[in-house]
């Protein structure tokens, strides 16, 4: 894979932390390859600045992480993130505000691990990001795998109760609707805070799924999720799991 620097002035790019940012990913490469059937690998990733990805590379894109064409467009600048999540959260309690205001390089490797999580032929979409609904547990298993395996126990541990105060501060502004109606039509009034409120719930739902309801067994929740797409999708994806998971 390659790593391509797309930054207006040279002094711009943090050679260091894209370094080791590039080792980590590599065995994770490796692993997501043998075991978890991504046969085609994006071909690289773009590393450049907030307001070039979502400005420049592409247009009015809410965040400077995805995938487009056959390249990973993400920023590597921490204190971008930090302002971002600032932005993001800023009605949140301090606990919320003060844990993404002090993130480590952490954040940014496990976000550039869910991109490469979904190009797996595991998933039956095409991911291409128009699908209207059920898109929870792509997105939701895209975060569990990459923090289950780039982070440390007490750090996934931490992330997910992270996600879980999340929920449960904005549950009253956002309600709690199905988790199905999770779609493309989520994305349009470009609502941030909303968004990342959505793809909490889907990481909470997946990391129950595989840790509590099946006991770390994730072949058997996706045998059930790739039947649910054999069958013609006559239900709604949760409906096809034992009961619905409760925040």
């Amino acid at each position: 894979m390659r790593h391509v620097y797309a930054f207006e002035k040279p002094l711009e790019a943090p050679l260091h932390d894209i370094e080791w940012l590039k080792q980590q990913l590599e065995p994770f490469q490796q692993w997501l390859r043998s075991d978890f059937a991504v046969r085609d690998m994006p071909k690289g990733f773009i590393w450049t600045t907030w307001e070039l990805a979502t400005n420049f590379f592409r247009d009015e894109k809410p965040l400077a992480a995805y995938t487009s064409e056959d390249f990973i467009y993400l920023s590597p600048e921490l204190d971008e993130w930090k302002g971002f999540y600032a932005k993001a959260f800023a009605d949140s309690p301090e606990p919320i505000r003060t844990y993404f205001n002090t993130i480590t390089l952490n954040e940014i490797l496990t976000i550039a691990g869910h991109e490469l999580v979904h190009h797996s032929d595991f998933f039956v979409d095409d991911f291409s990001g128009d699908y209207e609904h059920s898109i929870w547990f792509e997105e939701g298993m895209c975060d569990y795998i990459a923090r289950k395996h780039l982070l440390g126990r007490a750090q996934f541990n931490e992330r997910l109760a992270m996600d879980q105060a999340i929920v449960e501060h904005y549950t009253p502004q956002f309600g709690t609707q199905p988790i199905d109606n999770f779609g493309q039509a989520t994305y349009a009034p470009q609502n941030l805070t909303e968004i990342f409120y959505e793809y909490c719930r889907s990481f909470i739902t997946v990391q129950q799924l595989v840790d509590v309801r099946y006991k770390g067994d994730i072949t058997e929740v996706f045998r059930i999720y790739k039947e649910w797409h054999t069958n013609g999708r006559q239900t709604s994806l949760a409906s096809c799991f034992t009961t619905e998971v409760k925040f």
